[in-house]
């Protein structure tokens, strides 16, 4: 009797689930634009509310508009705070008194020549901001005056969010030394900081707009539903519009974090995303309900 031998080496390939999904997360990403057999896909097979789906959306559109946030807040970083420092001379400090055998206010402008930093053992500080409103650094007989950088908004780069916060440091009397105001940068932690807030920028932006979206989409969802079936006779389960609403909202999505990041908004954009929308849900409707015809005709 022969023993018929099963070759092993190759993995059979396991026969597909009728109703396995036909596309992935990623795919979507792009045929959302175009692909009716998509919309189909995500209406009968894919599981859920769609929120993986949305998670990976905005994951994927807030890359440019992080890239964008980061070197704009690098650059006020560095203008706000980091070269008004490094620009200071060094300083003498004798127990606790500030020496400097320069006339005075020895003063130090931004490119724009505005006065960022300034030195004068006899100012007061409570005329500073009247005096000189956009210093930055200021050192006086016994105290050193800064003001910390603020985020700025992600539409406008050059306002900062709110008052920028004013610290004054009064100098120990213990200290007898020479403060020299680049190794102070490099050794205090400010740069570490920078780092730190470069790093925290992309997932901050992806939550913001993911529970923005979500919270809107998830009001919409039972409003798509009645447009759904009011306009064309097709019915959808709370689940089913849900998805259906957050894949077609793949384009509005991408067109305004890009134009964030390029910063090129525009009167009446909000309708345009609406509008953009609202005509790919509609084409994703159309497409389930083509469907669902030829299936029930054959």
């Amino acid at each position: 009797m022969k023993v018929r031998r099963v070759n092993t080496s190759k993995k059979q390939k396991l026969p597909k689930q009728v109703d396995a999904p036909n596309y992935r997360y990623w795919q979507a990403l792009y045929m959302a634009f175009y692909s009716s057999r998509l919309y189909v896909d995500v209406v009968k097979y894919w599981r859920g509310f769609g929120l993986l789906y949305l998670l990976l959306l905005i994951s994927v559109a807030s890359i440019p508009l992080s890239i964008r946030v980061i070197i704009d807040f690098n650059q006020y970083f560095d203008d706000k705070l980091i070269s008004p420092i490094q620009s200071l001379p060094p300083l003498k400090i004798h127990n606790g008194e500030v020496f400097f055998d320069k006339p005075m206010p020895y003063v130090l402008k931004d490119k724009q020549g505005k006065v960022v930093a300034l030195i004068d053992t006899e100012l007061d500080f409570k005329e500073l901001e009247h005096r000189y409103p956009d210093v930055q650094v200021a050192v006086n007989r016994d105290s050193i005056y800064f003001k910390t950088p603020q985020f700025t908004s992600f539409l406008k780069p050059d306002a900062p969010l709110g008052q920028e916060d004013i610290v004054i440091q009064k100098l120990s009397e213990d200290i007898s030394d020479v403060f020299v105001p680049k190794k102070w940068v490099k050794s205090s932690g400010v740069l570490q900081l920078k780092w730190i807030t470069d790093a925290l920028i992309y997932p901050m932006i992806t939550a913001f707009f993911f529970g923005l979206y979500l919270t809107f989409f998830l009001v919409l969802t039972m409003m798509s539903q009645t447009v759904a079936w009011l306009f064309f006779k097709c019915r959808l389960n709370f689940k089913e519009a849900a998805r259906l609403l957050m894949v077609s909202s793949s384009a509005q999505v991408m067109l305004l974090l890009f134009l964030l990041s390029a910063d090129h908004l525009f009167t009446g954009l909000g309708i345009v995303c609406v509008a953009l929308g609202a005509i790919y849900f509609c084409y994703g409707v159309i497409s389930y309900k083509r469907e669902s015809k030829r299936l029930a005709r054959a």
